[in-house]
């Protein structure tokens, strides 16, 4: 059973970002969700993380959450709201192994590509979405930008999730910022989490992705 080990810093490779990126990536199929589609499982990269910084951006060789295209059939295993809209489309990225949980690509027209995270409900036997993880729109007079990360903050083997919510003015300075630390809550989704755990996260250590 072969996998393949390596350090998630793909932003070495672009310029504008940093390394912050820890995970094994593994090859192994047979541990994702039991029950899901085993050909649809096959289409996202199995990773173990550390830390992961999801960011919105272009396809490109660099660009570390291309993913693969989901099509056909398989559309019918994503609830309504991770599909794209006509014309669009939408890519398997990667199953986190050690939250159980899937990064979807999704790409509408000229607008760069968002980044949601979703979990698989044996229930409909779809996959549903859980959050928004990146995203970069813009008007004519600003845009909006989120970025995120994967980190286990108080190595309990869970995986909080941070998000960096901002407004940038149409020369690219800094309007209004949001920082939230969030972790799961009994029903599996992301809340914000208590002051204690997001005490162990200081903003200053992440630092979002450039679109300049």
């Amino acid at each position: 059973m072969k996998k393949l080990i390596y350090a998630l810093c793909f932003s070495g490779l672009m310029a504008g970002f940093g390394c912050q990126n820890e995970s094994t990536v593994s090859t192994t199929e047979e541990s994702k969700t039991a029950a899901i589609d085993m050909e649809f499982a096959k289409l996202f990269d199995t990773v173990n993380v550390v830390k992961m910084h999801v960011f919105s951006g272009d396809e490109s060789a660099n660009y570390p959450y291309n993913g693969n295209a989901i099509e056909g059939d398989h559309l019918a295993l994503l609830a309504d709201d991770l599909k794209p809209a006509d014309g669009g489309q939408v890519f398997a990225c990667y199953w986190l192994e050690n939250d159980d949980s899937y990064m979807l690509r999704i790409k509408n027209g000229d607008a760069a590509s968002s980044l949601v995270l979703a979990r698989y409900n044996p229930s409909s036997g779809k996959l549903e979405k859980v959050s928004d993880l990146a995203a970069y729109t813009c008007n004519e007079s600003e845009c909006q930008q989120r970025d995120a990360w994967f980190i286990d903050l108080d190595d309990d083997r869970d995986l909080e999730l941070i998000t960096l919510d901002m407004t940038l003015d149409a020369d690219g300075n800094k309007v209004s910022e949001t920082f939230t630390v969030m972790a799961r809550d009994e029903k599996g989704m992301f809340s914000k989490a208590d002051e204690q755990l997001a005490a162990l996260a200081p903003q200053d250590r992440y630092v979002p992705s450039s679109h300049r």
